[in-house]
């Protein structure tokens, strides 16, 4: 949890602060929202959230970065109707840190939920940089980097999800066919990034970094096959 916090003080200050300790219906409202941070430090900020650390982070995040859509589809159902709190993108990021912010003491409960909505809530900043990278495609550069960060996670994802209790069965389903630490990297590639980071020059340089210089017949790429250069 230690991390967790450091993370968003880092972002935004103490966010239990900017909640009353009794919060009316719409006090998570008061939070910052992404809206408040430049491109610059949305995107550090998520990238230090994975920058050495163990392979297990990703893991767990690439889990809530798959069903945010479902979190999110629950939270616009219940503002829909809602003048006070339009289901815009911002709030929904609120939203999340705000109920993160609820799940402070240290019983197992709420050491697991404070650990969901963490990972939820950059799983919203991530999506909030790559809806930026639309419109300033310079910004997929650094979110390249960032799905690099994640790609040992990708390869731990079997490992991790067999042990964990963070996610439940139906939350990890999306991972059902994925039996080992290639098949983790090439799904992650291939059905969970984004075309543009799929595409990336980067990731194909990642795709290099274990070949040896000179020539040679083969290089290993993010699909998992094997091309022949020379033939």
């Amino acid at each position: 949890m230690k991390a967790e916090m450091t993370f968003l003080k880092r972002l935004f200050g103490t966010v239990e602060s900017k909640v009353e300790s009794s919060p009316a219906e719409f006090d998570f409202l008061k939070i910052p929202g992404g809206e408040s941070l430049d491109d610059d430090r949305l995107l550090s900020s998520i990238c230090a959230t994975f920058e050495g650390k163990l392979p297990v982070v990703g893991a767990l995040f690439l889990v809530a970065y798959e069903n945010l859509f479902v979190v999110r589809t629950t939270f616009d159902r219940v503002f829909r109707d809602c003048k006070e709190c339009p289901t815009t993108t911002e709030n929904f990021v609120r939203y999340l840190a705000y109920e993160r912010s609820r799940h402070t003491s240290p019983s197992i409960n709420d050491e697991t939920n404070n650990r969901r909505f963490f990972y939820f809530y950059v799983a919203a900043l991530l999506k909030i940089a790559q809806s930026r990278a639309e419109e300033r495609p310079a910004l997929w550069n650094k979110i390249a980097d960032i799905w690099i960060l994640l790609l040992p996670g990708a390869r731990a994802l079997r490992k991790t999800l067999d042990s964990t209790q963070l996610w439940s069965r139906d939350e990890v389903e999306f991972f059902a066919n994925v039996k080992n630490e290639e098949e983790g990297e090439n799904y992650c590639l291939q059905h969970v990034a984004p075309p543009e980071v799929r595409n990336h020059k980067k990731i194909d340089d990642y795709s290099w970094k274990d070949t040896p210089p000179g020539p040679g017949p083969y290089r290993r790429n993010y699909r998992g096959r094997h091309e022949a250069l020379a033939r």
